[in-house]
């Protein structure tokens, strides 16, 4: 693997549903987690890992909170250590002390 390559890239307030994130392609990068709204417009967070990476996907949708607390997480290993990658977005309406709980608790 070339070192000038990212293997984990972070996006928050990406503005994409789920029909555009899908599909989306980013060379030699898959999408390992991902959050869209449902409701409201723009916001959402994802990650995309590289394609040489394993990365099982962990779900945290059950915190997640449109405005509040946009979470999207991955797993992998690098160098035989597991890590657990979290891309979180709130935006300035959001409730902070909502967004403080579910971080804490995540």
């Amino acid at each position: 693997m070339l070192p000038d390559i990212p293997h984990i890239m972070c996006l928050t307030e990406n503005h994409l549903n789920e029909q555009e994130i899908e599909p989306l392609f980013i060379e030699k990068l898959s999408l390992g987690g991902k959050y869209y709204r449902n409701n409201l417009k723009q916001g959402g967070s994802c990650i995309f890992v590289h394609k040489s990476l394993t990365y099982p996907i962990i779900k945290r949708d059950k915190f997640c909170k449109e405005q509040n607390f946009e979470i999207s997480t991955a797993k992998t290993a690098l160098l035989s250590v597991s890590i657990i990658i979290i891309c979180i977005y709130r935006s300035t309406n959001g409730n902070m002390a909502l967004f403080l709980k579910n971080f804490d608790i995540v």
